[in-house]
């Protein structure tokens, strides 16, 4: 099997993306991630293999589901279907007999080619806006080989190619998926390794590491997921601003306000959220937070 040929786990393509890199932008989306951040927006992501989402709004309760699953884990309690998670293998043969997709696959395999056929659909728009592809995820560097072969084949028609990243990964792998990209889009959750471990699950050594390592290399934008009282504080934002400011002076800062736009898909994969009770940043606060970053000369941009 060539290069080329080897397949990617992908879990969603969205077109005409404006805020994820310059320019218009198809924005493809890799499963897999080693971070488990509570407000991640695409809990879809976290495991680096097909699962099943379960929508009740989709189900007209006809039990096939019931029927095909393999190890019982899928029930119909009192005229509603409730899936054990923890029972689950991820066999994916409910999936595949439920007529109105109340069950359905997250994931798909594609190979090099077949990336290449849908982002070139919009060949068009990348040029006239100076966009191209961003590859995101989850975390794109889990499926090194897949983007090492991607990334140059995308390149071959011209188009720009960005990758945003955690930056949780061992550097030499690290550095050799994602050294073609035109752009790093680098997230930077917190500075305190404490805070970082209780919110995403992993302490951020090996991050910091990678964001002083790769800014030396790459062009690199700056994001910071802004969560009320949890990364805002007047001491997380100035450690923030002190960091990427004595680190990449030059570099600009995208900040991303907090919003719980992905709390439903929790519960369709089984999953509890737990920032339901935080509310989204207002245009005050956003640009409030902003000025720790301004004062340290960085180039800002509120998403």
């Amino acid at each position: 099997m060539s290069n080329i040929e080897k397949k990617g786990l992908i879990f969603n393509f969205q077109r005409f993306s404006i805020h994820d890199g310059p320019g218009i932008r198809t924005v493809v989306f890799l499963k897999g991630c080693p971070l488990n951040c509570k407000w991640c927006s695409n809990p879809e992501a976290f495991l680096n293999n097909t699962q099943i989402n379960y929508s009740s709004a989709k189900c007209i309760n006809c039990n096939t589901c019931v029927g095909a699953c393999r190890v019982d884990a899928i029930k119909n309690v009192n005229n509603m279907i409730e899936i054990d998670w923890d029972m689950c293998v991820n066999c994916l043969e409910c999936s595949e007999t439920c007529s109105t997709q109340a069950i359905s696959k997250i994931g798909q395999f594609y190979t090099v080619e077949e990336v290449i056929e849908k982002v070139k659909r919009d060949a068009h728009f990348y040029k006239k806006s100076h966009g191209g592809v961003t590859i995101s995820g989850g975390e794109p560097v889990m499926q090194p080989e897949f983007l090492r072969n991607l990334i140059p084949e995308i390149r071959k028609y011209g188009f720009n190619v960005a990758i945003e990243t955690t930056g949780y990964v061992n550097w030499n792998i690290f550095y050799d998926a994602v050294k073609e990209a035109d752009l790093l889009l680098f997230d930077l959750k917190s500075i305190d390794n404490d805070t970082h471990l209780k919110y995403t699950g992993v302490e951020n050594r090996t991050i910091l590491d990678n964001y002083k390592k790769i800014i030396k290399l790459k062009d690199v934008v700056t994001r910071l997921p802004l969560i009320p009282g949890i990364n805002t504080n007047e001491k997380d934002l100035n450690n923030l601003a002190n960091f990427i400011s004595e680190n990449n002076p030059n570099g600009v800062v995208h900040l991303l306000g907090y919003h719980s736009l992905g709390k439903a898909k929790y519960n369709q994969l089984g999953l509890i959220y737990d920032l339901a009770e935080i509310k989204s940043p207002s245009e005050y606060d956003m640009k409030n937070w902003a000025e720790a970053f301004k004062n340290k000369g960085l180039i800002v941009e509120l998403l």
